[in-house]
């Protein structure tokens, strides 16, 4: 019994050392924030809100949150911000891989300018922005 289960144990093992034992999260998420800057910076209202955690978007409604946005987005162009003057800075997953910080900077009178950390959540297999 003993040498079926290591058997088994050393046949597993290269597949997982193959496979990879979990989602990179730091690259998903870095995938998701220069996502959700794109439709900031272009006023894609539904794009933002496909970014935005799902949980949020039921409770305050689609409508609602595109209010939001559409707020935020203004100050994203009254600062004449594009993608490429926003930086991830830092990101740091919960130990339980369900949420992270985001750390960000904006490029402001060409000076890079810190912002507190946004929350991400991950919900379903995908990272979202939490409001």
């Amino acid at each position: 019994m003993k040498m079926k289960v290591l058997s088994i144990i050393s046949l597993l093992v290269p597949l997982v050392t193959l496979v990879g034992c979990g989602p990179n999260h730091e690259a998903k998420i870095r995938e998701r924030v220069t996502q959700l800057a794109v439709y900031s910076c272009s006023n894609d209202l539904d794009g933002c809100v496909q970014i935005t955690d799902p949980v949020f978007v039921r409770s305050q409604g689609v409508a609602a949150v595109k209010a939001r946005y559409k707020l935020l987005n203004a100050f994203v162009r009254l600062g004449q911000l594009t993608p490429d003057k926003i930086r991830i800075d830092s990101i740091e997953v919960a130990e339980n891989g369900k949420s992270a910080q985001v750390g960000i900077s904006f490029m402001v009178d060409d000076e890079w300018r810190k912002r507190d950390p946004a929350r991400w959540v991950y919900h379903e297999g995908q990272w979202y922005v939490a409001l």
